[in-house]
């Protein structure tokens, strides 16, 4: 079964380092803050090197001599069906029998992550021409070979665990004799609907550096993203999961019963992000909650952020030279971009109009000056309450990043003071996108959470 196939590796080089080229060109800001890769070519958040692009151009489908299957289906992905395959007529000609299937796949090369869809219609053809042409048969069980773990010094397996509806999650232990029992474990919460592997397959090697230090790491799928089946009643595929929160303490649960660990870091990209948050408001096992560009903390209206993102970008074209240009040509649509702008306006005036009629009525309950009650949509207090009662609080952002540059543009002042709180930390990382694409923009990411971990658990134990 062929899946949109390239029919040389040269090709497939081409289309993914073009992809990551244009990225770059339609948003030069968000790789501004590093170098490019100089030992290979990044695609995407990957890096292809010299010796792999090598590799791949020797890859040529078209030369080869031998069919590798009697029978073949092969899904062109184009947006437009084209009469003639090449691919598909080498096939026939080496004497396989090919069903060719046109399932067109996203027009658009990026798309938000909240905005993915399963792929339900190739997913359909695959399994609606696996059942045609391989009938399901009664056999014995195959004994599978024992799970060997790819790394020789790091320990690395699969789990499933839940109470209810099986969770999968791959855990990754410290070396022989490296295992720290003293420390938290590490749970690495999914990115949107990325599964455990993180944006860029990012959070592997986080698990395994982590691991070298002696900790625990666990890299769980919650429900409905992954390997997690979907529990019934719930929806496949959702960036914030119905059950999600229940998840974690499933996790947390399952650790206990098996290490007997009863503290965990909890960590996590985008929506894993606000998941860290809620669980270091609510969750008394939580040492720690390391958020990675937290995208509404979940608490702020997620419409309204990307509304604000839009805005911010018109805000500052306003005091840019070419902008000004186009406008006095004509060029810009000032209408549109007023209705933009508008709402970003208008909440940052409800916003602090909220806020201080609640400080009001808090010095009027608590006597002058006394505090006004903490709310769980007020994030820089639900921060401040985090690390008050000692839970690690680290938010580790790219600069102006839409989920917190919103918390900030609405509790500026509040955001600001936490900075001198004992137990929360913030770390903003100029000339980077959301999801840290860039090589050098991963391993900041890596070396920044690392010395944080060594410095907050490490050094505290050996002193």
């Amino acid at each position: 079964m062929l899946w949109g196939a390239f029919e040389t590796g040269a090709g497939f080089v081409t289309e993914a380092t073009r992809a990551h080229k244009l990225h770059t060109m339609l948003e030069p800001q968000s790789f501004s803050g590093g170098p490019p890769a100089t030992d290979g070519q990044e695609a995407l958040g990957f890096l292809l090197t010299h010796a792999t692009i090598q590799d791949l151009g020797a890859v040529d489908l078209l030369s080869v001599r031998r069919s590798p299957a009697r029978r073949t289906l092969v899904i062109d992905t184009a947006n437009v069906a084209a009469p003639e395959n090449r691919l598909v007529n080498h096939l026939k000609q080496l004497g396989s029998t090919v069903t060719r299937q046109h399932v067109p796949g996203q027009k658009f090369l990026i798309i938000s992550p909240q905005y993915s869809e399963v792929p339900t219609g190739t997913i359909s053809a695959l399994t609606e021409w696996l059942a045609a042409e391989c009938p399901a048969q009664r056999r014995d069980p195959v004994p599978l070979p024992a799970f060997e773990p790819a790394l020789t010094t790091l320990n690395e397996r699969p789990v499933v665990f839940g109470p209810t509806s099986p969770l999968f999650g791959i855990m990754t232990s410290p070396p022989p004799g490296a295992e720290r029992p003293d420390l938290p474990i590490i749970i690495m919460l999914n990115a949107g609907t990325v599964h455990r592997v993180g944006s860029h397959r990012l959070y592997v090697p986080l698990a395994r550096r982590w691991a070298g230090l002696g900790f625990k790491v666990l890299r769980m799928d919650l429900s409905g993203i992954g390997d997690s089946p979907v529990p019934q009643g719930a929806k496949e595929n959702l960036t914030y999961p119905r059950d999600g929160i229940d998840d974690i303490r499933a996790a947390m649960d399952f650790l206990t019963e098996t290490t007997k660990v009863t503290r965990f870091i909890v960590t996590g990209l985008c929506s894993g992000g606000d998941l860290a948050f809620q669980m270091g408001v609510k969750e008394p096992r939580v040492a720690g909650s390391i958020m990675l560009n937290p995208r509404t903390f979940l608490v702020n209206d997620l419409s309204m952020v990307d509304t604000y993102e839009q805005a911010r970008w018109h805000q500052g074209s306003l005091v840019n030279r070419e902008s000004w240009l186009k406008l006095l040509r004509g060029d810009v649509n000032v209408a549109r971009a007023l209705r933009i702008v508008a709402p970003k306006v208008k909440d940052l005036v409800v916003q602090r109009a909220t806020r201080a009629v609640t400080t009001i009525l808090g010095s009027a309950i608590g006597g002058p000056g006394g505090p006004a009650p903490r709310q769980e949509t007020d994030v820089p207090a639900c921060l401040r309450f985090m690390a008050d009662r000692g839970v690690d609080t680290f938010l580790l952002v790219s600069e102006r990043d839409p989920g917190v540059d919103y918390v900030d543009a609405n509790y500026g002042r509040q955001m600001r003071a936490l900075a001198g709180a004992p137990g929360f930390r913030r770390v903003d990382i100029a000339g980077t996108d959301h999801t840290f694409t860039a090589q050098w923009a991963q391993e900041r990411v890596a070396e920044t959470i690392t010395e944080h971990l060594k410095q907050r658990y490490l050094a505290a134990h050996a002193a």
